[in-house]
């Protein structure tokens, strides 16, 4: 049988390439003979890591005529009226605040219907549509698919404020279908660079609020990169530790690191990861870290995965929801629009390292909890 799975694939966000190793491991779980096609920007990237076909597609870039040219437009309509079934896979994909993001995939979704696929939306993260146009293709889009899973209980609200009368089902972010990394272990190279002995692992997302999406000059902008350079400085003072920036998102996110550390008194005790590794590596160089400090959800969840303690810095209501729905006692989070709260903020990575074999033991178990619901509830 051949799938199609579509996403934000081989675009540079590491988070979306988990979500696809996951997908692509409940498909072969199930069907261990599938033939499965994604589409996806850096096509060898992800042919390497996952060992399927791909086709050219190029998306979160705008609607440029470079991105329009990342397109195989006549492989996509090929891929779409061959495949048995169309899996729209993970990610922040249901939302409007592109004009063209939920046009793009109901014409897919449709195209699949027509000519006789299941349509199948699969651990999507859903926002709260607010534009009329947005809300007609969302729902059209639904009423598409054969089988909807959302990945959190605030996407589930959004999905019922605009179709109460469907059946959407809850599952955990499908970066947890592998506890072992067997699929991109396989095709990475190891971690391709020395790390310190003993460092914090820090993640930062690139415009460090998500309502205000990349204003990098802004002044507001300027505050939260200087309090974060301070902010890394007392950490490297207090545990006489180095700093490595893990970006998931590296084309939105590294540009910020070397601002951040260009402020920092301690410029040669900082390490920026600019390089696009796999969802593998990433969690291989967390698992050496003595812990996170993290805003990116998949930065957070790929320490979940590892039994890496973290304190989250909130920047988005999906990763808030996420940490909600971890509930774990001891994992104190900070919102960004609080800050400059530093005292606070070091006094709780005091509190991670004091509790810091409880809270890995804890999180593993979580990982394990989160895995065998999203195995036994893989539905195609």
């Amino acid at each position: 049988m051949k799938y199609s799975v579509i996403g934000a694939y081989g675009c540079g966000n590491v988070g979306d390439e988990a979500i696809l190793e996951g997908i692509i491991t409940g498909i072969r779980s199930r069907d261990p003979n599938a033939e499965i096609v994604a589409f996806a920007a850096d096509q060898d990237y992800v042919e390497s890591l996952y060992g399927i076909s791909t086709v050219s597609q190029l998306l979160g870039r705008g609607l440029t005529l470079n991105v329009w040219r990342e397109f195989d437009f006549l492989g996509i309509l090929r891929t779409i009226l061959s495949s048995d079934k169309v899996i729209i896979g993970g990610g922040s994909i249901i939302h409007d605040h592109t004009s063209y993001n939920l046009i793009y995939y109901c014409l897919l979704a449709s195209l699949a219907k027509l000519s006789g696929s299941k349509v199948y939306l699969m651990g999507v993260s859903i926002a709260r549509i607010r534009t009329r146009l947005g809300k007609v293709l969302a729902r059209r889009l639904f009423r598409i698919s054969e089988h909807i899973t959302v990945r959190d209980q605030l996407s589930y609200r959004h999905a019922k404020e605009l179709s109460n009368s469907l059946n959407f089902q809850v599952q955990k972010d499908f970066a947890f279908m592998n506890l072992v990394s067997s699929l991109s272990q396989k095709a990475s190279t190891l971690i391709p660079f020395p790390l310190p002995d003993n460092f914090i692992a820090f993640n930062v997302c690139g415009w460090f609020h998500s309502k205000q999406y990349w204003q990098p000059d802004s002044d507001l902008f300027m505050d939260r990169v200087s309090w974060t350079s301070s902010f890394v400085d007392r950490l490297i003072e207090e545990y006489r530790t180095s700093i490595v920036f893990i970006n998931t998102v590296v084309h939105q996110d590294a540009d910020t690191c070397r601002r951040i550390k260009k402020k920092s008194a301690y410029p040669d005790k900082i390490i920026i990861i600019e390089q696009i590794l796999s969802p593998y590596q990433i969690k291989e160089i967390l698992s050496c870290a003595d812990l996170l400090i993290g805003m990116r959800l998949h930065a957070i969840i790929f320490a979940v995965l590892t039994g890496t303690p973290f304190v989250p810095i909130i920047y988005d209501e999906k990763v808030e929801a996420f940490v909600n729905e971890l509930d774990i006692p001891d994992i104190h989070s900070v919102s960004i629009e609080d800050l400059p709260i530093t005292d606070k903020l070091i006094d709780t990575v005091r509190s991670v390292f004091h509790n810091k074999n409880e809270l890995t033991h804890r999180l593993i178990e979580r990982a394990k909890e989160y895995h065998n619901s999203i195995q036994n509830g893989f539905h195609i």
